[in-house]
C-alpha cells in the first residue's frame, strides 16, 4: 500500500471489524510501484516475504498499484496454499474484492459540474490505464458525457499516474493543445488537480474563475487549498471494514459475493464554483501549520538518521548509532533483518531472494536467527507488544538486504512516508557493507 493516508483508514476499518476478535495483523507495504510493468520489482519482494501456510487470510491493497508483478506472485501462492483473499480497490482473478464505486462517483461528480454549473467542454486526467479504479473512474466521464449528448474528444482525455507533477505535465500537454481553459477539469486524484492548479497559476489562471476542477480520494491538503477542492471522498473505512467481514466469512468457509462496492461521497468545495460554509479556517490554518511543523521535524529527524548511520564500521557500531539517534529523536520502535553476510563483509549476490541465514539488529541487541522459524523471531514477539506490525523492504539497487519489522503507529507512519526512512537505513547498509569487503581485503 503505498499512501500513509489510505492505509490508515483502512486498518481503522479492518482494526473495527476484528474488534472483539483475537487477531494479529501483518502489513507488508511498499512504495513506488508505478510502473505499468509486469515484472516483480525489488520493492515487491516484501510480498514473498510471508509463509502462506503461517495466515488464517489476506487483505490485499493496490488499488493504485501499477506494476503488480510481486503481488499477482503472491496471491498465486495463496492460493495454492488455500488461504482466502480478498482485494481491496483492485480486482484479481478469482477473488473476492471490494471496491469503491468509481464509476458512479465519477459520474456524479461529472453530472454535477454539467447541470449545476453549465459545463460543456471537460477535460478528463485519468491515471494509470492498466487499473480497475482508473478504468471505472473514464467509463463513469464518458457514460456521463454521451447521456447529457456531449460528445467524446479522446483529446480531451490523458491517462498519466496520479502524482502532483502528472498535474503540471497534464496542464502543459492540454496548454499545448490549446484546451487548457476547458470549462472544467476532472482529475483521477486529488493530487493531479493540485498539480494542475498550481501549474495554470503560473500563467495567471485560476479555478474557478478561469475553470471549474475537481479532484478525488479527499485528502487534507485538497481540502485546505485555496481554493479547496471539490472532490469524492471513497471511504476507505468502509472499505476496510467490509473487505475484513468477507474475509472472516471465507476463513468460516462460507459463500460471498465475488463483488462488493461501498458508495463514495461527493464533497462540494470552492475549486468547482460551490461555496463550502461549513469550513473553519482558523481551525484548518492551524491544523496545516502543526502538520507542516511535523513534517519539518521528522525530515530533519531523518537527516539525522542517516547522518549518524551511514558512518558505522559494522554491526555493533551501527547498533550503537542507533541507539544514539533513539534516545535523540522519537523515533517508531523498529528492528532490522538482514543477511548475516553483510555483516561479515561478504558479497551478496544481485536479485536474490531473502535467504535462510538472517541477523536481527533491534535496541536490546544482535542475533542471529533462521527465516524458516518465522518473519518475526521469538526475542521480538515481547520487544513490540503489539498485535499490528508492518514489514518494508530494505535493498540497494538489485541486492536484497532484508527488511525492517515496525510497532504500527499514526506516528510510524508519517515517519515513513514514501518509504525515505527504509531508503535511509538501506544506503546505510550498503556503504558500511562496502568498507567491511573493503576492510576485509586489506
Amino acid at each position: 500500500m503505498w499512501d500513509n493516508s489510505f492505509l490508515m483508514d483502512a486498518i481503522s476499518g479492518i482494526e473495527e471489524r476484528l474488534e472483539d476478535i483475537d487477531h494479529t495483523l501483518h502489513i507488508f507495504n511498499a512504495y513506488d510501484l508505478f510502473s505499468n510493468a509486469d515484472t516483480e520489482t525489488m520493492e515487491e519482494k516484501i510480498f514473498s516475504l510471508a509463509d502462506p501456510s503461517r495466515y488464517d487470510g489476506a487483505i490485499v491493497a493496490c488499488n493504485t498499484v501499477g506494476n503488480k508483478g510481486g503481488i499477482v506472485k503472491a496471491l498465486a501462492r495463496l492460493k495454492k496454499e488455500g488461504v482466502p483473499a480478498v482485494n481491496l480497490g483492485s480486482r484479481v482473478e478469482g477473488d473476492a474484492f471490494v471496491n469503491v464505486d468509481y464509476r458512479k462517483s465519477i459520474y456524479g461528480i461529472t453530472e454535477h459540474l454539467i447541470k449545476e454549473h453549465g459545463c460543456r467542454r471537460i477535460n478528463y486526467i485519468g491515471g494509470t490505464k492498466t487499473t480497475i479504479g482508473s478504468k471505472m473512474r473514464l467509463k463513469g466521464f464518458m457514460d456521463c458525457l454521451v447521456d447529457n449528448g456531449i460528445d467524446v474528444d479522446q483529446n480531451r482525455i490523458l491517462q498519466l499516474n496520479y502524482l502532483y507533477e502528472d498535474g503540471i505535465e497534464a496542464y502543459e500537454i492540454f496548454k499545448r493543445r490549446g484546451l487548457h481553459l476547458a470549462d472544467a477539469i476532472i482529475c483521477a486524484n486529488d493530487n493531479t488537480a493540485l498539480g494542475y492548479c498550481d501549474a495554470a497559476s503560473e500563467d495567471g489562471f485560476y479555478a474557478p474563475r478561469d475553470f471549474a476542477i475537481t479532484g478525488f480520494d479527499g485528502i487534507t491538503e485538497a481540502r485546505e487549498y485555496e481554493p479547496s477542492i471539490t472532490t469524492v471522498n471513497p471511504d476507505w473505512e468502509s472499505m476496510g471494514f467490509a473487505g475484513m467481514d468477507i474475509l472472516l466469512k471465507l476463513i468460516e468457509g462460507k459463500e460471498v459475493d465475488t463483488e462488493t462496492h461501498t458508495p463514495g461521497r461527493l464533497l462540494q468545495n470552492k475549486s468547482c464554483g460551490c461555496e463550502n460554509e461549513l469550513r473553519d479556517t482558523r481551525i484548518e490554518a492551524l491544523a496545516k501549520l502543526n502538520r507542516n511543523r511535523r513534517k519539518k521535524k521528522i525530515g530533519e529527524n531523518l537527516k539525522y538518521l542517516f547522518q549518524n548511520i551511514s558512518c558505522a564500521k559494522d554491526a555493533g557500531d551501527m547498533l550503537r548509532k542507533f541507539k544514539f539517534v533513539d534516545n535523540s529523536l522519537t523515533m517508531p520502535i523498529c528492528a532490522i533483518c538482514v543477511d548475516q553476510r553483510l555483516f561479515d563483509g561478504q558479497m551478496l549476490d544481485g536479485g536474490m531472494d531473502y535467504p535462510e541465514k538472517m541477523t536481527i539488529m533491534y535496541r536490546d541487541g544482535i542475533e542471529n536467527f533462521n527465516l524458516s522459524e518465522g518473519i518475526l523471531p521469538k526475542k521480538l514477539v515481547r520487544y513490540f507488544d503489539s498485535n499490528i506490525l508492518m514489514f518494508s523492504p530494505l535493498y540497494f539497487n538489485d541486492l536484497i538486504f532484508g527488511y525492517a519489522v515496525m510497532k504500527y503507529s499514526d506516528g510510524m507512519l508519517d515517519f515513513t512516508q514514501n518509504g525515505l526512512f527504509f531508503s535511509y537505513i538501506s544506503n546505510a547498509l550498503e556503504r558500511m557493507r562496502l568498507k567491511l569487503i573493503v576492510d576485509k581485503r586489506k
